[in-house]
């Protein structure tokens, strides 16, 4: 259970990792507030939220450092869940590009950039959430 933190800013931390890690650390960070939820939640009523893009069932890694930390502060669950946010914007981003490059749809590196620079771009601006949330 592992979280990149690159820079202070969640959201520039997750736009910082190379996109072989996205996903995978999307899905640890999905993992991490699960594990957190269900720390906190002594009526267990997160039970009906586990699930396929909801909470992870799992109670793994609950006493390693970083989902200590995740859980330990407020702040720190805010930050978690800011960067979660915006790995899952930077996997839509990866994840267009890979389709778009599997079917022939961009032609040249040059263009791929571009195109990565413009979602990218289009990405931040819609799915960033205030430093507050």
């Amino acid at each position: 259970m592992n979280l990149f933190v690159t820079d202070i800013c969640p959201r520039e931390s997750a736009w910082a990792l190379d996109d072989k890690r996205v996903g995978k650390l999307l899905m640890e960070a999905n993992q991490m507030l699960s594990l957190a939820v269900k720390i906190h939640d002594d009526n267990l009523d997160w039970l009906e939220h586990v699930g396929p893009g909801k909470i992870s069932s799992g109670w793994a890694h609950k006493n390693h450092p970083v989902p200590i930390w995740v859980r330990e502060t407020r702040a720190n669950f805010r930050w978690t869940v800011q960067h979660a946010y915006a790995l899952a914007a930077e996997w839509l981003i990866v994840s267009a590009l890979r389709m778009a490059q599997r079917s022939g749809h961009l032609i040249s590196q040059s263009l791929s950039i571009a195109f990565h620079s413009a979602i990218s771009h289009h990405s931040r601006t819609l799915l960033a959430m205030p430093a507050s949330a």
